[in-house]
Parts: C-alpha cells; sequence; structure tokens
C-alpha cells in the first residue's frame, strides 16, 4: 500500500510517527503495512565497507589545472621579485 504526503508539511514526521505506532504493537498484531514501515527504519546492519567511485569531470581537470599554473606563476613572479 502507498501512501501519499500531500496534506503534510514534512514527510518525514509522518514516517517517524508511523514507525513509533508500529513499534508499540505486538508482534502477532502488526498489519501488512507495519511490517514494510518498520523494514523502512533506520538501523545498524552487518555492511561495515563501503566502495565509492569518484568520476571527475574534464572541465573540473582543466580548472584545476589552470589553477595550478597560475599559483605556480605567482610564486614565480614573487619569488624573483625578493632577490
Amino acid at each position: 500500500m502507498c501512501r501519499l504526503f500531500a496534506l503534510s508539511s514534512d514527510p518525514d514526521d509522518d514516517i517517524a510517527q508511523q514507525i513509533q505506532e508500529a513499534e508499540a504493537k505486538a508482534p502477532e498484531d502488526l498489519t501488512e503495512e507495519d511490517k514494510m514501515v518498520l523494514l523502512g527504519r533506520p538501523k545498524n546492519g552487518d555492511i561495515i565497507r563501503a566502495q565509492l567511485r569518484i568520476k571527475e569531470s574534464k572541465e573540473f581537470k582543466y580548472f584545476l589545472k589552470s589553477l595550478h599554473i597560475i599559483t605556480l606563476n605567482s610564486c614565480q613572479t614573487s619569488g624573483s621579485q625578493d632577490t
């Protein structure tokens, strides 16, 4: 069953309330909807490792390269003025 949260200003508050109501019920009194709500609650799991893949865009790489060149040029010019 799908619930729409059009009347609520914050759907997370409604979900939290549904979770609390389902947790207060006895296990034999839980409906299918209550069981689904309980499956959606945050919990500590067995997963202890995550793998991330970060892909930089070509524009970002170009920006960093040009920023590095500008920084090197400013360091060289300021270094040559000291001597």
